[in-house]
C-alpha cells in the first residue's frame, strides 16, 4: 500500500524541478504532467507509465485522448491542435480501451479549471503537445517525451516515485508525510 499524494506535494514538484533544463527538462516536464494527469484521472501505474507484466492494462495514447476547445471536440493527433493555447481548451477526455476492469471505448472528461499548473486538462494538453510537436504517431503512449537528440524516451513510476518523494521531502515540515512512504502508486 502506498501513502496517498496531495495536492501541496504535486504542486511543489514544479518548484523544485527544473524544468528549462537543457537535457532533462523535457522529463521532468512529464514527470510532473503525468503527475497531475495520474492523480486527476486516478490512474493506477501501468496506465501512466510502461508496465511489464502480463495481463496488466495498457498505457493510455496519444489517440486515447480528445480536448474540446469552444463546442469542437478534438482528438490530440490533430495538428490543427498545434494552433490552441491551453487556455482555450475546456474539457479533456481519457478513452478507456483495456484500463480499470476491461471497460471499452468509455471516455472519461475533466472540465478544464483556472489554475495554471494543477489544471488536469491543462496537463493532458502539454503533455500532447510534445508529443505533437515530435510528430508522434497515434500510438505513441503518453509517457513518451523526447530527448535533446529528437529520440523518444520513456517516463517509468520510478521516475514518478523520485519526483513525487523529492517534493514531499521539501515540504515534510509543514504536510507531516514522510517521503518514503509516497510511490507511483501514490497517486
Amino acid at each position: 500500500r502506498s501513502y496517498p499524494a496531495n495536492i501541496p506535494i504535486l504542486r511543489h514538484m514544479w518548484d523544485i524541478h527544473d524544468l528549462d533544463h537543457p537535457t532533462a527538462g523535457n522529463a521532468n516536464r512529464l514527470v510532473c504532467n503525468l503527475s497531475i494527469v495520474a492523480f486527476y484521472w486516478l490512474l493506477r501505474p501501468a496506465e501512466y507509465t510502461p508496465s511489464t507484466g502480463a495481463g496488466r492494462s495498457q498505457a493510455f495514447r496519444l489517440q486515447d485522448v480528445v480536448f474540446t476547445v469552444g463546442d469542437v471536440v478534438r482528438n490530440a493527433t490533430d495538428p490543427s491542435l498545434n494552433d490552441v493555447h491551453e487556455t482555450s481548451v475546456s474539457a479533456g477526455a481519457l478513452t478507456f480501451t483495456d484500463q480499470k476492469n476491461g471497460v471499452r471505448g468509455e471516455q472519461v472528461a475533466q472540465c478544464a479549471n483556472s489554475d495554471k499548473i494543477m489544471c488536469p486538462v491543462k496537463a493532458l494538453f502539454r503533455l500532447t503537445q510534445h508529443l505533437r510537436d515530435h510528430n508522434a504517431p497515434g500510438n505513441t503512449p503518453l509517457y513518451t517525451y523526447y530527448d535533446t537528440h529528437n529520440r523518444p524516451r520513456k517516463v517509468t513510476a520510478a521516475f514518478i516515485t523520485r519526483g513525487l518523494r523529492c517534493s514531499a521531502e521539501d515540504l515534510q515540515r509543514s504536510t507531516g508525510i514522510d517521503s518514503s512512504l509516497l510511490s507511483a502508486r501514490s497517486l
